[in-house]
């Protein structure tokens, strides 16, 4: 609905993205914000089968650099290469590629956890609790008000921790 004082209205978790990107920006470190929307859109850009063997690497001036599993998936991804230079350029502002260069991935690359990290115990305080819900409680979208909660609760365990 616009901006009204800083603020866009109606927007909800996305006021939030929007907010990261702005500030990456002041910060001169839109590169790097541009790999992060890469890599968390590379599924929806590449496809299901081709993003389990492969993960953006790098960007170097318009060229992206992807990593891939092995040899016989370099050969099959190099056919998808003009799609996939489209499908980037087509999905991510701000972004444009030229080219998509292979690498294979590196032995040590740290693979992605099996399962879903979430954080665990200690539980809240609580009265901070309450005092936390009668706060969100003046958002109206439930779903908003969960999540709000959710993410307070998170930053009350701390990082790292198991549930």
């Amino acid at each position: 609905m616009g901006y009204h004082g800083g603020m866009e209205k109606d927007k909800g978790p996305r006021l939030l993205g929007r907010q990261m990107e702005r500030l990456y920006g002041k910060r001169g470190w839109h590169h790097p914000w541009q790999i992060f929307v890469l890599v968390r859109e590379w599924r929806a850009i590449a496809g299901p089968d081709i993003a389990a063997r492969t993960m953006p690497a790098y960007l170097r001036r318009d060229v992206l650099w992807v990593y891939v599993r092995n040899s016989a998936m370099m050969q099959h991804v190099q056919m998808q290469k003009p799609r996939l230079i489209q499908e980037v350029n087509q999905r991510l502002e701000g972004l444009r590629i030229s080219d998509i260069r292979w690498v294979l991935e590196p032995a040590d690359l740290p693979q992605p956890p099996a399962r879903d990290w979430r954080p665990t115990a200690p539980k809240p305080d609580k009265e901070q609790e309450e005092a936390f819900r009668r706060m969100a409680s003046t958002v109206a979208d439930p779903g908003c008000r969960d999540a709000l909660l959710a993410l307070w609760r998170s930053f009350q365990r701390g990082p790292g921790r198991e549930k």
